[in-house]
């Protein structure tokens, strides 16, 4: 969603932030900052943590999931690592996390069916509808679960599972599978790495997704009267849609409600 340049920035997180500091008149300041999938840390945690030891006064890309809004009050995470973190902070340093606010969204992140060319393109009103397709799924990821619940017995039988990441799509380039369900944010950020690459978005989007805000300290929820009112006249006048645009991002509406309640199995098998 976002990455360095040596001016400034790029992407979708970076460019809505960076607009609405100009709108606010503010001097945006970005701290990148080098994520690790761990048992023990997550996204989100990390989120909490660098808000909490004040490392940021915003975090985007926020996904408005139920249980990430309030499971991880009281507890402590580990901070990730960024440009200026100080060299005292050793790596078994932990922070006390703190009540956060979110946003309103500015946009959603959907996912959709991929083909490894067009020829295999075909119409896909439910996933059950790629059947005669290759199909690949990313383990332990809920568009893996989705293929694999929601699929035909013989698309799911046959279906073969990788390691989730940034080289299942390239496994899809070389030919492993023809078709999959994937997060379009991930299919933008594979379209970015490959220029030459043959894979195609089909239009269709599965109804679960997840609305992405801005985060910040409960005490800081004076930031959202001024940041709700801009994000809702950036989705309403178009300039949005312009910076996805200009990030090559697949821009998804917010929709309602804003934040996806739990999961649980009986709609993960049955909303399609």
């Amino acid at each position: 969603m976002s990455s360095r340049r040596a001016r400034g920035g790029a992407g979708m997180d970076y460019e809505v932030v960076a607009a609405l500091a100009d709108q606010m008149g503010l001097t945006l300041a970005v701290e990148w900052f080098e994520s690790e999938q761990e048992e023990e840390s997550t996204p989100v945690r990390e989120a909490y943590a660098m808000l909490a030891y004040g490392v940021c006064d915003v975090y985007p890309g926020f996904a408005l999931y139920e249980t990430s809004l309030d499971a991880f009050f009281g507890t402590r995470a580990a901070l990730p690592r960024w440009d200026n973190r100080p060299q005292y902070l050793g790596r078994e340093f932990q922070i006390d996390l703190e009540p956060i606010s979110v946003s309103d969204p500015y946009t959603r992140m959907e996912m959709g069916v991929i083909y490894r060319t067009a020829e295999f393109e075909r119409d896909i009103q439910e996933i059950a509808d790629m059947e005669g397709l290759r199909i690949g799924t990313e383990q332990g990821t809920l568009s893996g679960v989705l293929t694999l619940r929601q699929g035909s017995n013989k698309m799911a039988a046959a279906a073969k599972t990788f390691s989730p990441g940034a080289d299942f799509l390239w496994n899809m380039e070389q030919g492993e599978f023809d078709a999959a369900l994937v997060s379009i944010g991930a299919y933008d950020f594979h379209k970015k790495q490959n220029a030459v690459s043959t894979l195609t978005l089909d239009e269709y989007r599965h109804p679960l997704g997840f609305n992405l805000s801005l985060a910040m300290l409960r005490k800081n929820r004076d930031l959202l009267d001024e940041i709700d009112p801009l994000i809702h006249a950036m989705i309403n006048d178009g300039r949005m849609v312009a910076l996805a645009e200009k990030s090559s991002f697949t821009y998804g509406t917010p929709r309602m409600p804003w934040v996806q309640r739990s999961l649980t199995m009986q709609e993960i098998m049955f909303t399609r």
